[in-house]
């Protein structure tokens, strides 16, 4: 048994005491035994709600739950979890549980607390000073990536992966996307090989001496930025220096000639994929035709081996050899006498040896080439590819980059690596976002896996908000072009949240393009998503459900098998709701206010069964000494699911809270359900930054914890800044900027991680809310030390196109700053100076100047501000 007290800090107190898990021997106040399990009275800091619990624990649980019914503020806690020591202490309640033994008042108790007390570890990273990339870099995980190379629209890839102590030599893989390539040679195999080698085709190439005590290898891409595999390997004193890229076999590469892949095939050579019957015939229809081409994309690579030393030595080669039966002859590494799957060159002429040293005098070189055509080739087709010349077609490849590049929106930024990283990761995005140019849908993959609703979003939502609008549209006709008749959007394992996701992508491309044409073009796509959210929804409008899931939606979200009234699930079908009135109302469609009533009665409905949740939730500590309100997942728990407390497995993707952290109730704030300033926000925030957090990063695949940009929109940049510099240099290979998954090399080149990075790295320049544009809300201080400048240009926002240009001009004591917004909304910019001095005079635009934040109402035309320090 243990005896509880309950200290209420003032005011009327009203409620009943519940008990799960245990039994309630006795509730009194003070010395005065009440009647059943109500209590009733005005609090005043002295008296005390005495309730005796039997526990009954099992050996691994926390066991009892004493629920506190309360009129107001009802909340939850584990009698083990009472005690003198750490009283539970709620101050936003005014409410102190300890053991009864415990003779303090309200008052003595918090006086005690507050004393001894440290920080949370919110109130402790804000702080702090900023983080940055130089400080987290030693501490960081470091993981190599295998590199993507491609020429966009086209699945016909190859991935890069180097030695690693995983694996002795360079392997070179082509993929449709997220599958490998087959041969009928295979079939030529014995059982015991085709078990060892599996069947699909990998190809091995070999430079230098081969796997020593160190590797002193670099890798980069061309500009920092452009899908072309720079790099270099030293093996004491012979310098191996190699490019490689993807190019067409016979013609130039240009955006003329860039046919692309049919967005179905596409998506069905992704993992994960899901086809309707009708979807599934039309693939196998198209399917042959679109990966059987008259003109292959082919894998240049050239490695230049330099003798750095003072005396002869020699440079070692192996070129292409794949992992079944070849043979190699003139140049010419075949599978049979028709079938060249790599030629080869050395010093511009046909390499006769496939494995060989060359004698290399003290700055002598040796130049290996070697192309790989994605499929095998005739004997003819691979005599015209020795004839292209290597410099000509890496030359043409640049050129097609770099013209992407300079269509889109442009940024500049005191922090080049995040520069680059930003024109980088479009590419990235850009080179598995699949379709027939150039007006074709296009499947915007994530990874090696299908589109999906939610994953894809951040992808969708930086094309557009780097002016990349047609291919953001052609990306959610893929979404149209899949739905089923129903209405229903679903296109990837099983997961039940892509219809709400994919409209709320909708929504947001309609608010950076305003574009009515589009919005009636797939008006009926809208309707018929909406209608199945709406049965969906009256399915769920059952009396068992009240306080847990009460016309909510239900099914998974994500990997584990979850069918529950996800808050994750509902928050999303709710913005896509709340999305599609938007657009509609746009058009002056009568549907608009019915779906938005639909959609404000949702969100009322889930915030119903949140609070529910979070009542029945037992409170967890912070290192302040305070306690907070917790919410599970889903409203059918009664708490954490880290707390067991009706057991389960949840131990999943390489961490015990991911479905907490990750898909759980904060996302709720992301998705406008809860106001981020709100109590309950802050309760989650304080309490997920506490626990399931390590340097503000959340575990195994970080970037589905969405609590980086609610910093933003609280203000808590020093949080925000330390999950955004603690999170990417852990995920990424630090040389080429691709992401991984997962912090355990789980699905490479993950672009899904990356466009929720560029998304945070546009939010930190520019985030609107409502009528409010706000620029630099997240900048780091040092970005604004002397001589440093920030530069935007045709950057999309919900108002139109922004231009933006900061510099720094400390040593002349001034900061000056321009800005144009095509909508001309209020603007608020902030401008962090590096030693946190206020300036003394502000020249220009008439603004307001508050906590370092230029506020202009009604900016007109361009807006120049100077700030003298």
């Amino acid at each position: 048994m243990k005896k509880i007290s309950l200290i209420w800090k003032n005011g009327k107190q009203s409620g009943k005491i519940l008990i799960k898990n245990g039994e309630l021997l006795r509730i009194s106040l003070d010395s005065t035994v009440l009647k059943g399990n109500v209590y009733d009275f005005f609090a005043d800091g002295k008296k005390r709600l005495r309730i005796d619990v039997e526990n009954k624990k099992k050996n691994g649980s926390h066991g009892t739950i004493v629920n506190v019914v309360a009129q107001e503020n009802p909340f939850s806690f584990f009698v083990e979890h009472v005690c003198t020591e750490f009283p539970i202490f709620i101050p936003e309640y005014g409410i102190i549980v300890t053991e009864t033994q415990d003779q303090r008042t309200y008052d003595e108790i918090e006086r005690d607390i507050r004393k001894k007390a440290g920080l949370s570890k919110l109130k402790e990273m804000e702080n702090s000073p900023e983080e940055t990339y130089e400080l987290v870099e030693a501490k960081a995980r470091k993981l190599r990536g295998n590199t993507w190379l491609g020429i966009s629209r086209d699945i016909r890839i190859f991935e890069v992966v180097f030695p690693d102590p995983d694996r002795t030599t360079l392997n070179i893989i082509p993929k449709y996307h997220g599958f490998g390539v087959t041969v009928p040679e295979f079939e030529n195999l014995d059982e015991n090989m085709k078990k060892w080698l599996g069947n699909e085709i990998s190809y091995s190439v070999n430079f230098g001496r081969g796997s020593g005590c160190s590797q002193e290898l670099e890798r980069y891409l061309e500009d920092r930025r452009l899908p072309i595999l720079c790099g270099k390997l030293e093996d004491e004193g012979i310098v191996y220096d190699f490019v490689m890229f993807v190019s067409l076999e016979k013609t130039r590469l240009s955006m003329k000639n860039l046919r692309g892949t049919h967005f179905l095939v596409a998506d069905g050579f992704g993992a994960g994929h899901m086809f309707t019957a009708k979807q599934q015939d039309e693939f196998d229809r198209l399917k042959d035709s679109e990966i059987n081409r008259e003109e292959e994309t082919v894998l240049f690579l050239k490695i230049k081996a330099t003798n750095t030393k003072n005396f002869p030595a020699y440079a070692y080669f192996k070129t292409v050899a794949p992992n079944i039966p070849y043979v190699f002859e003139n140049g010419m590494s075949c599978f049979s006498t028709d079938k060249v799957f790599a030629v080869s060159l050395l010093e511009g002429r046909l390499l006769e040896q496939e494995e060989f040293t060359s004698f290399l005098l003290p700055g002598q070189s040796a130049e290996l080439e070697i192309r790989i055509p994605h499929k095998p080739i005739s004997q003819k087709r691979a005599k015209k590819l020795l004839e292209k010349s290597f410099e000509e077609k890496l030359i043409e490849c640049r050129k097609f980059w770099r013209e992407k590049l300079e269509s889109c929106a442009r940024i500049e930024i005191p922090e080049k690596r995040i520069e680059d990283m930003i024109y980088a990761g479009i590419l990235h995005l850009d080179l598995i976002a699949y379709g027939i140019e150039p007006d074709g849908p296009v499947s915007a993959c994530i990874g090696r896996y299908c589109p999906i609703g939610s994953e894809s979003s951040p992808i969708i939502q930086f094309f557009d908000t780097m002016a990349w609008h047609k291919l953001a549209e052609r990306a959610l006709q893929y979404f149209i072009e899949k739905q089923h008749e129903d209405g229903f959007m679903q296109n990837f394992g099983g997961y039940m949240l892509e219809t709400g996701a994919a409209l709320w992508c909708m929504g947001e491309h309609f608010r950076y393009t305003k574009d009515t044409k589009w919005v009636k073009k797939i008006r009926n796509s809208i309707l018929k998503a909406v209608d199945y959210l709406s049965k969906w929804i009256e399915k769920n409008k059952r009396d068992e459900f009240t306080g847990k899931g009460y016309g909510m939606i239900d099914g998974k979200v994500a990997d584990p098998e979850d069918p529950y009234h996800a808050f994750m699930l509902n928050g999303y079908a709710y913005l896509g709701l709340q999305r599609s009135s938007e657009m509609l109302e746009a058009i002056g469609d009568s549907a608009s206010k019915e779906i938005r009533k639909m959609a404000e009665e949702l969100k009322e409905n889930i915030r119903k069964s949140f609070f529910s949740a979070m009542a029945r939730s037992p409170v967890v500590p912070l290192g302040d000494g305070t306690w907070v309100p917790s919410c599970p997942p889903w409203p059918e728990d009664d708490g954490l699911l880290v707390h067991y407390i009706n057991g389960g497995r949840w131990y999943t993707h390489g961490t015990f809270v991911a479905r907490d952290s990750m898909l759980g109730p904060l996302y709720l704030i992301f998705q406008e359900v809860l106001e981020p300033k709100e109590q309950a926000s802050d309760f989650l925030v304080r309490y997920h930054t506490e626990i399931f957090y390590k340097r503000n990063v959340a575990f195994s695949q970080p970037y589905y914890s969405r609590h980086p940009e609610i910093h933003l929109r609280r203000g808590e940049i020093n949080s925000f800044l330390k999950a955004y510099y603690n999170c990417f240099p852990a995920l990424i290979d630090r040389q080429t900027g691709s992401f991984w998954e997962h912090f355990f090399y789980a699905s490479p080149h993950k672009t899904h991680e990356e466009a929720w990075f560029l998304m945070e790295t546009r939010w930190m320049l520019c985030m609107e809310d409502e009528d409010t544009l706000y620029l630099l809300p997240g900048i780091p201080r040092r970005w604004l030390e002397d001589g440093k400048k920030i530069v935007i240009e045709n950057l999309a926002t919900y108002f139109g196109r922004l231009s933006l240009f900061v510099l720094s001009d400390l040593k002349n004591d001034r900061i000056i700053a321009g800005v144009f917004c095509e909508g001309k909304p209020k603007i608020v910019l902030r401008i962090p100076h590096p030693e946190k001095r206020i300036p003394k005079r502000i020249i220009g635009a008439k603004c307001f100047f508050e906590n370092e934040t230029i506020t202009i109402e009604k900016p007109g035309g361009k807006i120049e501000i100077g700030l003298n320090y």
